[in-house]
């Protein structure tokens, strides 16, 4: 319940004057709200009253109240026009200052006083005393009321205690009294009107920002107010959580409080530019947000010489489809790229086995021949596809590692034994006797190196690393082989590093980081056969073992491969 000021019988006590139309006309119950009055009771209580203003008061002895100011209708429309949450507030932080006040002792002419009412278009003044307390409120009508009877008063007790006029004297106190009740009558049609009109604008307002407050509540736009400093925001209540939850975060907050300093500078360049050239911009930008990368497409248009209107729309989802198609689009070419490659590795690896085998297999029709020529040609056409067989083997190999189709079945395995035959495999393939210089660094004083390894992933990396040591390098060099086990300084766990030196032909700078791109070999290769498919398959084996591999290469020097492989 809202506190009523109830306690002003004796405010005619304080009136010096004889009983007058104004002083009969003061409401002894005029509608009061302490200062401490929550703002929303405050706007319950102008919405349910018929007046269209309340006075708000605090006590200063006994029952007196002193008039701090009050709160009208026009200040329930400015406060929910603001935007702001006055859920918290007090009337006393919304109420403006009392446009006029009444004091007691003063009130002599009631058609003045009806005059105020009229300037400041409001049904109710208040009245106080010498010491600023309120006695009490006058009302127009009341005042309209007491005027017209004050005025019959004055006629009755004219016509019986004086003598009867003349009559042009008669004639002109009636005209006077006729203007009086016209002047009377206009104003009070002037405070109805006024009133009327007041009420309507209240209306229209009220029908206004519920329509406003629909239509943002539909909105996914985030709508800010800033100035060219960025130190005053305003954000308007849209149906959007991305940048504040809840509303009252923003409150007493300025940009630098929801930005890093980098996006805070940008944005200011931005506002300013748009202020100094008082044209609309449009730009996109991203925060991140609850550790997700939001995207926006912002614009700003001036409002006034210091403010702009900030309008950004999220466009994460078409970014993200953008970003997609761009990484589709690039795999597209990547594919398209390797297709190139593909091609031309298998025509050239596959022109020169089918052109011996062609000719061989003619010169086998056309002439004849000893068993021991017979047997060389045979074997020049095994030779040939052999070659195109583990041609067909590493890409077969490549696509399966690709898919994910590689399994990883390790086996109790004696590593330095595994090394040394698979040197006299590849030395005998590669008629290279003697030219894999093999060092085991093994803990154990008998030289075994006993561990689980998969057989089948290590012989894929190990022969692709000896196989091109040996063909990319002279005949007469050597290729040093080095196996150490050890523990990782860091982990403590143990580990199988495989180190293979050759003093070849080296590999460009530019090049080295496309070692591991599928059909791609060095411009320095010449006519050495190969289909750039061995280092991609060493490392796809690499990464399915859960090891590192590393390389070093000077053109002209050498090149040295180091894999580091877990032992389990």
């Amino acid at each position: 319940m809202l506190p009523f000021f109830a306690d002003v019988s004796k405010a005619g006590a304080l009136f010096p004057m004889q009983d007058s139309a104004a002083n009969r006309a003061i409401v002894p119950s005029s509608l009061t709200v302490s200062a401490d009055t929550p703002v929303g009771d405050a706007i319950a209580r102008v919405n349910q009253s018929d007046t269209n203003v309340i006075f708000v008061v605090k006590p200063i002895e006994e029952s007196a109240k002193r008039l701090v100011g009050v709160f009208a209708e026009q200040d329930v429309v400015e406060l929910v026009a603001s935007g702001v949450d006055w859920s918290e507030w007090t009337v006393e932080s919304a109420m403006s200052e009392a446009p006029i006040q009444l004091r007691a002792s003063e009130q002599n002419d009631p058609f003045a006083t009806l005059k105020l009412f009229c300037q400041h278009q409001l049904r109710y003044l208040p009245v106080v005393g010498n010491r600023g307390e309120l006695v009490g409120a006058i009302s127009a009508n009341e005042l309209l009321d007491e005027i017209a009877t004050e005025e019959y008063r004055e006629t009755e007790t004219s016509s019986r205690n004086e003598s009867p006029l003349p009559h042009e004297q008669l004639q002109q106190e009636l005209d006077y009294r006729q203007a009086t009740e016209t002047e009377i009558r206009r104003l009070n049609d002037k405070l109805k009107e006024q009133f009327i009109a007041h009420q309507l604008l209240v209306e229209n307002w009220r029908t206004s920002e519920m329509q406003m407050r629909a239509l943002f509540g539909q909105m996914t736009e985030i709508v800010i107010v800033v100035d060219d400093q960025l130190q005053e925001i305003r954000i308007l209540p849209t149906n959007t959580a991305l940048l504040y939850d809840p509303e009252l975060d923003v409150l007493d907050q300025t940009v630098q409080h929801f930005f890093h300093s980098n996006q805070t500078q940008v944005f200011t360049q931005q506002i300013r530019s748009v202020l100094a050239r008082q044209k609309t911009l449009n730009f996109e930008y991203s925060l991140t947000i609850n550790e997700t990368d939001i995207w926006f497409d912002a614009c700003i248009s001036p409002i006034s010489d210091n403010l702009v209107l900030w309008i950004a729309r999220d466009i994460t989802q078409r970014k993200r489809a953008e970003m997609e198609t761009l990484k589709a689009l690039t795999q597209a070419q990547e594919l398209n790229e390797l297709k190139s490659r593909f091609v031309s590795m298998t025509s050239h690896e596959f022109r020169t086995p089918l052109a011996i085998i062609k000719s061989s297999t003619q010169l086998l029709q056309r002439y004849e021949w000893s068993k021991e020529e017979r047997d060389t040609q045979l074997n020049q056409i095994l030779s040939a596809v052999q070659h195109m067989l583990q041609l067909l083997n590493d890409v077969l190999t490549l696509g399966k590692a690709e898919a994910g189709k590689f399994d990883f079945n390790p086996v109790s395995l004696e590593l330095t034994q595994f090394c040394e035959n698979l040197i006299q495999e590849i030395q005998t393939s590669f008629d290279a006797r003697d030219r894999v210089t093999f060092t085991a660094n093994s803990p154990q004083e008998n030289g075994l190196i006993e561990a689980r390894m998969d057989e089948k992933l290590l012989r894929q990396i190990l022969t692709n690393l000896l196989s091109n040591a040996l063909k990319y390098s002279d005949r007469d060099s050597l290729v040093r082989f080095t196996l150490t086990v050890d523990s990782d300084i860091h982990s403590g766990e143990k580990r199988a590093i495989f180190q293979v030196e050759d003093r070849g032909i080296g590999i460009p700078p530019e090049e080295q980081s496309l070692l591991f791109e599928s059909f791609h070999r060095a411009k320095n290769v010449g006519t050495i056969p190969g289909t750039g498919l061995g280092l991609p398959i060493v490392k796809k084996c690499v990464d399915l073992y859960g090891g590192t591999i590393a390389c070093e290469s000077r053109v002209g020097e050498g090149t040295t491969f180091e894999i580091v492989l877990p032992l389990y």
